[in-house]
Parts: C-alpha cells; sequence; structure tokens
C-alpha cells in the first residue's frame, strides 16, 4: 500500500510516495485509514499511527490494546474539526464500543465512554460531534 503526498517532491528520492504494510514494515495488518488536515491515520486491530503530512514523519500513538485479545481491538479512528484531537473506537463486545478521544499533542487519552455498537452518530463531553 503506499500514499501520495504532495511535498517537497524534488527533495524526496523516491518522489511523492509513502510505501506501508510491507513485511519489514511497523505498520502491518493494516485495518483502516483517516485523516483530517494535519495527519494521516492508520491502525491496525492493537495500534494507532500517525504521519504528520507537513514533515511526514510517523509516529505510533502510546494507546496499546493487545492484538491476542479476540473481542476487543480498534474498530476505527475518526476525526473531527479539531486537528489535535481524535477519536478511537474499540470494540468491546458484540454490543457495545469504546470511544477514546486523543490528544495528538501530547499522546494522551483526554477522556473515554461507552456507546451502541450500532451507534452512527457520537459527541464528546463539550458536544462536539463525530462520525461513527
Amino acid at each position: 500500500m503506499f500514499f501520495y503526498s504532495g511535498f517537497d517532491y524534488m527533495d524526496h528520492k523516491n518522489g511523492n510516495f509513502i510505501y506501508f504494510d510491507s513485511p519489514t514494515d511497523d505498520i502491518v495488518h493494516m485495518q483502516g485509514v483517516s485523516m483530517n488536515e494535519r495527519f494521516i491515520f492508520f491502525w491496525n486491530l492493537g495500534s494507532v499511527w500517525k504521519l504528520e503530512l507537513k514533515t511526514q514523519i510517523v509516529t505510533k500513538l502510546k494507546l496499546y490494546i493487545s492484538e491476542a485479545e479476540i473481542s476487543t481491538f480498534v474498530k476505527k479512528v475518526r476525526t473531527g474539526s479539531d486537528e489535535n484531537i481524535v477519536c478511537i473506537r474499540v470494540e468491546q463486545s458484540p454490543t457495545m464500543d469504546c470511544i477514546i478521544v486523543w490528544d495528538l499533542d501530547k499522546d494522551v487519552e483526554i477522556e473515554s465512554f461507552d456507546v451502541n455498537a450500532d451507534a452512527l452518530f457520537f459527541q464528546d463531553s463539550n458536544g462536539a460531534p463525530f462520525l461513527a
């Protein structure tokens, strides 16, 4: 899998493409991709990474969910209007998910709460909406 980046075309030896999900990469078994104005997010069942668009530096979030755990895994990563916050949706059971609101600058959890597994829309404690 690769992604096109429009930054610094002539400065990069390999052009504007960033490659992921090869057997030698840290990011393997990707389950999805999401983005906001500042980052592209990649995730597998147990980890979330962010690629800063300006610097093209990939960082793994300090969130950890064991991939050996069968019933708990990263389901989705969703962004909102605040480029410094992301919501990580973790499946806990067939009927309930946990939403973790994550501060991208401090790399820490801001808050977490449970939602029904079939919820399509949810809000943080300030009422800011996120699409599920």
